[in-house]
């Protein structure tokens, strides 16, 4: 039986995070070789068809929008896993703390001091023109200072090896509901992949997302209700959004679903109106 990667070969002038050279594999995807050097590529298919259907029957799915029609696709998936070592993980880890902690420092000092603009570290111009930029924030101090408690960062590895940050987003970070759903589909396809490896969990997203809201009121705990805001069912990400209301186990509204009476936030629901301070 030919093995699956039997004919893979190197690409020149690329970092391969598989292989150090032919048929070498890098420490950390030993336990894929044992895996995938029993398989022939008729079985991966396969496998990898059944992921599939089963994302479907999940409706695991993203709304692709052209300028005259939208369609909803599967989110892709690759049987194959991407293997990030402990040690890379480590340095990874440190170095996205302190990026987003200058990240909030940097828009702290933007809407309060603004020495950053005042030393014309950063046009003054460029920053307060933005669309994005709120007025109404100048002088104001959220919960900690904290102004971004989510940030999505786009990661990539480069031909040096080496890792690099494309882009942070701030404002309406999506996708981490994909990353757990991959996580469960693939450990039930090839639950040996999983057997006596130490392999760090991500099932815990949800309830450290739900923690993190609330960290931000300035209610008691227990007079806090958090709410996931979707712009709708037609939206792309309103899988995601389905999802981790679902998984948080709080209620998933639209803009339409809330009102403001007497300085409270209400909730439009079946039965009654429920009033309380929403965090969304």
């Amino acid at each position: 039986m030919e093995s699956l990667l039997s004919k893979y070969k190197l690409k020149p002038n690329c970092y391969d995070e598989v292989f150090k050279e032919e048929e070498q594999y890098r420490s950390e995807y030993f336990m894929i070789d044992q895996l995938l050097s029993k398989m022939d590529f008729k079985t991966y298919k396969s496998l990898n068809e059944e992921a599939k259907l089963s994302f479907l029957n999940q409706g695991i799915t993203y709304a692709l929008y052209t300028a005259t029609e939208s369609t909803e696709t599967i989110f892709p998936f690759d049987l194959f896993p991407r293997v990030i070592s402990s040690s890379d993980w480590e340095v990874l880890e440190k170095g996205m703390l302190q990026r987003n902690k200058a990240l909030n420092l940097f828009i702290h000092d933007v809407y309060n001091d603004a020495k950053i603009l005042k030393d014309k570290v950063i046009p003054e111009a460029l920053v307060k023109t933005s669309k994005h930029y709120v007025k109404e924030m100048e002088g104001f101090s959220p919960v900690g200072d904290i102004y971004c408690q989510i940030c999505g960062t786009d990661l990539i590895r480069h031909s040096d090896g080496n890792f690099y940050i494309l882009e942070d987003n701030l404002r309406s970070p999506s996708g981490v509901s994909y990353v757990l759903s991959n996580r469960v589909t693939l450990s039930r396809t090839l639950p040996h992949l999983f057997q006596g490896k130490l392999i760090h969990p991500v099932s815990q997203y949800p309830n450290e997302l739900l923690r993190t809201l609330r960290s931000v009121s300035p209610q008691q705990k227990l007079d806090i209700t958090c709410v996931l805001l979707t712009p709708g069912q037609y939206n792309s990400a309103y899988y995601e959004h389905s999802f981790l209301a679902k998984q948080m186990g709080i209620e998933l509204v639209e803009g339409g679903d809330l009102f403001v009476e007497n300085d409270f936030v209400y909730m439009n629901s079946i039965g009654l109106k429920k009033k309380g301070r929403c965090y969304l």
